[in-house]
Order: structure tokens, then C-alpha cells, then sequence
């Protein structure tokens, strides 16, 4: 079965009418909410009246990217692991009211290492707890945390990513642009197939777009097919997949990439 396509709340900020009005006017299968800039609100009706919003579009699919900008659970300073632990259960606890009143655990993604944090400020120990406790209390509330791959630190090579996932109980996001600006990728040591096939039996969602610029992190949409096509067929292969998000940052990005798979559908 396809995976449903769909892309990401940062293109439209914190409209939410807007965002779901575009994906039903565009075809799309639904939507991902960017909680760096989507946030959630403390006042409960706030957030009650968002859920109410998203059940009255019952065809679209919902994941969620919860915050990285100023959270590191990993972090070496334990007040700060501490406090990003703590920040990301509650936004947990914020979705949990409309998690648990789904059939299916709705995907959350989660970053360790974000904003290319040097690794020797993070601690390996402290990553695996705090992991482990997240992915648990993400079960208990009905859903289905998984951990993405970045274009720096533990989550560039395979088997640190898999040796984190396996600890904690998660699967895996696949982000196909981090994937392309990875060390290993870049020094040809692997291409990005070879890459989803090392981690292929824990990938579950994936985040797609051409590359992410090294140095001012822009996610760069594709300009050709034949730039990702390898790449998105063998998305299309991967047995647990069941979602994609076009995780671009505009309009105009968004619309190229959609229209750039779209004309090539007789190649996949």
C-alpha cells in the first residue's frame, strides 16, 4: 500500500485553517505538525478546540515533530537533559487527550543531537535513559515515538542509531535530507539507499526533500527527478512506511517537490 504523502505545518506557521484547507485543496493525505513553530498551548481549551479542528477533516493523517530548537535530552548538563525530558513529556501529555482517541498510535518524531550540538556536550548514558522513559510514557498515551536520523552526531551512523532506537523500544523517522548531508553519504562511503537499508527494519515514517544545507540548515527541495528518484522508490519499498512528509519550508518548495513526483508517477 502507498504511504500517504504529506507535508509540514512550517510552511504555513501557526494558521491552522489555512494548513487544512490547503491539504484538502491540494490533494495532500495530511498533515505534520511542527511544534517549533506550531506550538501547543497550556490552556487546555486552546488545545481542545485544536483537536476538535482536526477531527472535523476525519480523511487527512496526523503525525507530529515534537520541539527541538531548545530542548536536548541528551544534554551532558543534567539540569538541561533534565528539563528537555521533562519539557517533551509534557508535550506528550498535551497530545494524549487526542491520542488516545485514535485506533492507530499517531507517529511523534524525536531529535537527539539537534542543531548540530558537538557530541562531547552531550552524555550516551543520560541519551539512552531519557529515551527509554519517553518512549515508555509515549506508549502508555497510545503513541508511536520514533527517532530520526540528523546530519550530525550518534544518529549519522547506522548502528548508533539502531543501538539508541533498540534500547529504547523506538522506530525510526528517515530523513531523506539529513540522510544526503551525512559525512558518510557525502565522502561516498554510502548512498542514502544503502543507508534506509541499514535501518530498514526500524524505518516507519520518513521525512523527504533533496538535501539539508551544511551550513545554514535550509532543507533544499529537488530540482530534477532523476536527483531523488532512487531515493524515493526505495521509500516506497520499505515495508513499515506508512507515511512521508514534504519537509519543506515554503509554498513554492512544497508545490515543486509535490509536482516533481507527480508528473513522474509512471516512474514509480
Amino acid at each position: 500500500m502507498r504511504p500517504k504523502i504529506m507535508f509540514s505545518s512550517r510552511v504555513f506557521g501557526n494558521n491552522t485553517q489555512a494548513i487544512l484547507d490547503y491539504a484538502v485543496a491540494k490533494g495532500f493525505d495530511g498533515v505534520e505538525w511542527y511544534h517549533n513553530s506550531f506550538r501547543l498551548r497550556t490552556n487546555k481549551k486552546m488545545r481542545n478546540a485544536f483537536f476538535n479542528t482536526l477531527d472535523q477533516y476525519p480523511k487527512l493523517h496526523y503525525t507530529f515533530h515534537l520541539p527541538t530548537v531548545d530542548v536536548e535530552l541528551a544534554h551532558a548538563e543534567p539540569l538541561i537533559a533534565q528539563a528537555s525530558l521533562g519539557y517533551l513529556k509534557m508535550y506528550i501529555e498535551y497530545l494524549a487527550p487526542w491520542l488516545q482517541s485514535q485506533d492507530e498510535p499517531p507517529v511523534l518524531t524525536l531529535h537527539v543531537g539537534s542543531n548540530s550540538i558537538p557530541v562531547d556536550e552531550l552524555n550516551w548514558e543520560t541519551a539512552l535513559a531519557h529515551l527509554r522513559e519517553l518512549g515508555e510514557l509515549a506508549r502508555q498515551r497510545n503513541a508511536n515515538l520514533l527517532l530520526e536520523n540528523l546530519k550530525v552526531g550518534w544518529t549519522t551512523d547506522p548502528k548508533t542509531h539502531l543501538a539508541m532506537a533498540n534500547h529504547a523500544g523506538l522506530g525510526i523517522t528517515f530523513d531523506t535530507g539529513h540522510a544526503a548531508s551525512n559525512p558518510l553519504v557525502r565522502s561516498g562511503e554510502l548512498d542514502v539507499v544503502e543507508y534506509m537499508d541499514r535501518l530498514k527494519d526500524r524505518i516507519q515514517h520518513v521525512h523527504f526533500y533533496a538535501y539539508e544545507s551544511i551550513e545554514k540548515g535550509g532543507h533544499i527541495p529537488p530540482e530534477t527527478w532523476d536527483e531523488v528518484a532512487q531515493t524515493w522508490r526505495k521509500v516506497l519499498s520499505l515495508p513499515q512506511v506508512r507515511s512521508v512528509v514534504f519537509e519543506l519550508s515554503t509554498q513554492r518548495e512544497l508545490e515543486q517537490t509535490f509536482h516533481l513526483l507527480m508528473e513522474n508517477r509512471d516512474e514509480w
